[in-house]
């Protein structure tokens, strides 16, 4: 049996969008000004990026990792079936993943769904899938179908589990979580 899939006619969103990762253009009218919609829940239509980039690009939601500032969207192509990701928002310290070549600059604002490039080829290179993923304000971690745990972005306060406190704009193993999951206690990674 072939799942079918039907593509999202209505996308809501809400909540902070200083960076444009909910969806909405500048171009909106806000109550108070800004990009603020904490308190309103918003419909997207088809004229508004997110649903415009699916309709048109033949593609469809599977789900949506969100931060303060930045989110990710895992989506399916509906012609390849292949699995994309792309990241919209704040990409402090690349933890969009958008690219390995990450300039060192401390901010930079990605305000239209970009594919998530380095995440893609770093999948592919080490032959591994996603099995959990989760944005924090200024970093990214994944686990993989391995049970492997990795990071990317702001690590100065020994956030990433590494051992270290050194930024990352490439992904890191996260050494001090992979030895807890390895341990003989068989603590496990669920989602």
């Amino acid at each position: 049996d072939q799942v079918k899939y039907y593509p999202i006619t209505t996308l809501m969103s809400s909540g902070n969008n200083n960076y444009e990762h909910i969806g909405h253009s500048d171009e909106l009218n806000y109550p108070d000004g800004d990009n603020q919609l904490e308190h309103t829940l918003v419909q997207l239509d088809l004229a508004y990026e997110i649903n415009s980039f699916l309709s048109t690009n033949n593609k469809h939601i599977i789900d949506i990792i969100s931060s303060s500032y930045s989110s990710i969207y895992i989506l399916r192509d509906n012609v390849t079936e292949s699995i994309e990701y792309y990241g919209i928002g704040l990409n402090y310290m690349n933890m969009l993943m958008i690219t390995d070549s990450y300039e060192n600059e401390h901010h930079r604002e990605i305000n239209s769904l970009t594919r998530c490039a380095y995440l893609e080829t770093f999948l592919r290179v080490h032959n591994i899938k996603i099995k959990q993923i989760q944005c924090t304000k200024f970093f990214t971690m994944i686990v993989t179908d391995k049970n492997k745990v990795y990071g990317i972005g702001y690590n100065k306060s020994f956030n990433m589990g590494t051992g270290e406190n050194d930024n990352h704009t490439t992904f890191v193993e996260c050494t001090h979580i992979n030895q807890l999951v390895e341990s003989p206690h068989n603590l496990s990674i669920r989602y």
